[in-house]
Parts: structure tokens; sequence; C-alpha cells
């Protein structure tokens, strides 16, 4: 995941990274308003509009160097920071899309090319993530009417072992105008949450459960933290019981944790990979955010073997674990794809949290402490920075 600063207050904007620069030198800012978001005060600043985020509070900005100051001394302004970069939180994305291996990636990816028609389906199996989670059974619930919120670079909305489940869609995502998927790492976090239990490809941890492409990445698994907290609001917003986030970068953003905080507030249980930039010690912290905020359930990877993975970041925001090396699910293009990381993880404990839900019920607040006492403790014993509480685990309840 690149690592960007969030904060300008914190920097000298010369020293920012090229990308985070607007064309002509402007820097792209997120300005977050006390009230309801007044673009007066950015246009009187010089500042061109480029988006209103979903919350109504702030507005995405491209404006000059030397007008920041002003910018942050207006009485209407509550803060401005950089408009950040994140990244989909998995091992070997690039692998997945030439179909080649790597080292423990083990990447198998089948698709169709544009123009052509829908590859023939392989027969059903299970991915060994979900057959860690069950154990020898499939449950009795299957997450019937719970709504789990994909923000990510979107879903095959046609994938034949998806489509099903698909309840709806939104893109945040410039040039893009639905939450189709382009990418692939969307479509295989939504089967490994809801893949259709029928007769081709996986099953999902909650093959019932309804499924919402929210596209904040774009076709290369990166996108502003802009489109992640509007991702965030219209989960909030349109009433999603869970939602997941397979995402992160290095540097916190008072947007972003805002959105998360007010989704919590509201219900809504976020679940979000740990990050991929672990080196393999627990005594040390590899803080990714937005899963190190309070507001969200951190989930790290574990092998088949149950270690934890070399890659997965640790650290004591981390609160649960879950398959997430060589795991196969859906991929974009009607096809599947076998792939690593912690954005693998977190939808096994999202989909797990899915046949926990009773629509109409539950909230954050009563799935979540119940969601940490389903696990198999691994790594020493009760909650620790590697495992968290254990993997996730619900054998046939």
């Amino acid at each position: 995941m690149r690592n960007f600063e969030l904060a300008l207050g914190t920097v000298a904007l010369a020293a920012l990274a090229a990308p985070c620069l607007a064309r002509d030198g402007d820097a792209r800012v997120v300005v977050g308003f006390k009230g309801g978001a007044d673009a007066s005060v950015l246009t009187g600043n010089g500042g061109e509009v480029q988006s209103v985020l979903e919350s109504g509070r702030a507005v995405v900005v491209n404006i000059a160097p030397s007008r920041l100051a002003a910018l942050r001394a207006n009485a209407s302004v509550a803060y401005v920071e950089e408009d950040g970069i994140v990244e989909a939180s998995d091992k070997n994305e690039d692998d997945a899309k030439s179909g080649t291996s790597k080292g423990s990636g083990e990447v198998g990816a089948t698709g169709r090319k544009p123009g052509t028609v829908t590859p023939p389906q392989p027969a059903q199996t299970m991915g060994w993530g979900v057959t860690k989670v069950w154990g020898t059974a499939a449950p009795a619930v299957t997450g019937l009417g719970v709504k789990v919120a994909i923000i990510d670079t979107g879903i095959d909305l046609t994938h034949p072992d998806l489509k099903a489940n698909i309840a709806g869609n939104v893109t945040y995502v410039g040039g893009t105008s639905s939450g189709n998927d382009d990418n692939g790492h969307g479509s295989h976090v939504a089967g490994i949450v809801a893949a259709i239990d029928n007769t081709i490809g996986y099953v999902g941890v909650a093959p019932k459960a309804s499924l919402y492409a929210v596209k904040v990445l774009d076709s290369r698994g990166s996108g502003y933290l802009s489109a992640v907290a509007s991702g965030v609001d219209w989960a909030r917003t349109r009433g999603m019981h869970i939602a997941n986030m397979s995402l992160g970068g290095a540097s916190s953003s008072v947007t972003l944790e805002n959105a998360c905080n007010n989704a919590q507030a509201a219900g809504v249980l976020l679940v979000v990979a740990s990050g991929n930039s672990g080196d393999g010690n627990t005594a040390t912290t590899e803080t990714s955010y937005p899963a190190a905020y309070s507001s969200c359930v951190a989930v790290g990877a574990t092998a088949v073997n149950d270690s934890l993975a070399s890659f997965s970041s640790t650290g004591n925001f981390v609160e649960l674990s879950g398959p997430g090396v060589s795991v196969p699910s859906t991929y974009k293009s009607g096809g599947y794809a076998t792939l690593s990381g912690t954005s693998m993880a977190s939808p096994h404990a999202a989909g797990l949290a899915a046949l926990l839900w009773t629509p109409g019920t539950s909230t954050a607040a009563t799935v979540r402490p119940v969601l940490d006492t389903k696990v198999r403790d691994l790594g020493p014993q009760g909650r620790d920075a590697g495992f968290g509480f254990g993997v996730v685990y619900y054998p046939g309840q």
C-alpha cells in the first residue's frame, strides 16, 4: 500500500509525493466544514471543486498551495487534509491478472476477454477458507436478508456465481458509471462473503446474503480516501448491516474516521483488512487505516495450517483473523482466481457476521462482541497482536 501523509497541517506541501498534487501544481485536498459544505468558500479562494462527499459536510477541491492557510483560517472550515490514496489489501493482484504464479501467491485466474461470452463455469467446490469457518457442516443460517456492502473495486454484476445475490451498486470512481468490477479484487472479496450455493464455482460463508457493490477503487486497485469515506457514508444512509473494506493506507484521515464513526453509531458493522505490511514479528506494529479505527473490526490473515501469514500486519488493533493465503473465489469477467492477502481474510469475518445477524434486531453493537467469541484461539491465549481473539469459526450452528 502506498504511504501518504494525510494531514496537511503536519507537513510542508512541497514535500508531498507527486501523485498527491493535482494538475498545474494544485493540491487535491478534502475540506471539512463545521456545518453543511459551502462551495463558495472554496471558489472564493481560487479552488476548483471536484466533488461533494456523500455526507454533505466535506468537499474535494484542487487548490493552490498558497491558498491553504487562508482556507484553514476560514471560520466555517473544520479541517483541511490531503485526499490521500488507499489501495486494495491483497498480495498478488498483478499475478492474478496475468494468470501467472508467484511464490505463495499460487494464482490461476480464469475469465473472459472483453466482448466474449462468459467462460464455462466449473463444478462447485468448497474453498478451504469457507471450510475452515464452517467446520464439517454448513451452518443452519445462510445470511438471508442481511445487507453487506463490498466497498472495493466493485463486483462483477453479471457473474453467474454472484449476480442473484447482488442487490445494488454505486460508484465513486471518476470515469465509471456503475459498481461493475474492472479489476477483479472486489469480485473475489464478494465471493468469499456470499458466492451462491448452487452447482458452479464456490460457496460463500453466507451464501444468501445480499451484496451491494460500492466502487471506490479503480482498475488498478487504488482510490482516494474521499471516495472510501463516501462509500462508508453510502452504506450508512442506505441501511447496510455490514460493510467490508479490504483496503487501507498507512496514514489516518479525519474524513474517513468521521465516516466510520458515524456508520458504527448508526449500527453498521465495519469489517476491515488489517493490512499486508507485516514483517513476521508480532512484537512490531504495522498500523493500517481504516483498520486501526476503534469503529472497525480489523482482520489479519492465516494460512491453511493455521499459522499467521507472514505479510499480515500486526498490532493491538487486530481483532480477528481469517483465511487469507491462496484463497479461491470468484473474479471479474465471470471467472475465478486464487489470491492471498488480508483482503481475503476480512470477508471471511464479514460473512460470519452475516450469519450472526438478525435483520431488524441486530446492530454493530450487538453482533461485534458475539463475533469476537466465534473463533478458534490461536497463538498466545486470549487476544494477541497477530490473531486477535482468534480465527473466525462457526461450525454447523
